[in-house]
């Protein structure tokens, strides 16, 4: 469960109830949906991220930080996109936000660019 969703489930809970949201650190290349809500990177060179550990209406944010070096991203195939194509990276030393639900087995993703 998501840090809003259980912000909304706990909303009429007497005391309120306590929900928590993860961050890390991402290493590699695979993001491990199970490790924390939050991951951030800065890019090391051109990089093809995949996905493991998916978990159903679970959503993460993913925010890379690219350098002078200008690295490329990938995703895997599969992931449903804003406007139905993947996004490319932004180049120079700016990030890029990227957040994915899974809903139905399916993932969804969306980003906003070009964050200094």
């Amino acid at each position: 469960q998501t840090y809003l969703l259980c912000q909304i489930a706990n909303s009429g809970v007497s005391g309120g109830g306590t929900c928590t949201s993860t961050s890390a650190i991402l290493t590699g290349s695979n993001i491990d949906w199970s490790v924390a809500d939050y991951r951030f990177q800065t890019l090391a060179g051109n990089t093809t991220f995949t996905f493991s550990n998916q978990t159903e209406a679970k959503t993460i944010t993913v925010i890379l930080t690219n350098t002078a070096g200008n690295f490329a991203v990938t995703w895997h195939a599969g992931i449903r996109w804003t406007g139905g194509v993947a996004p490319v990276m932004v180049l120079g030393a700016r990030s890029d936000m990227y957040t994915f639900v899974m809903i139905g087995g399916v993932i969804w993703g969306t980003y906003v660019q070009n964050l200094s």
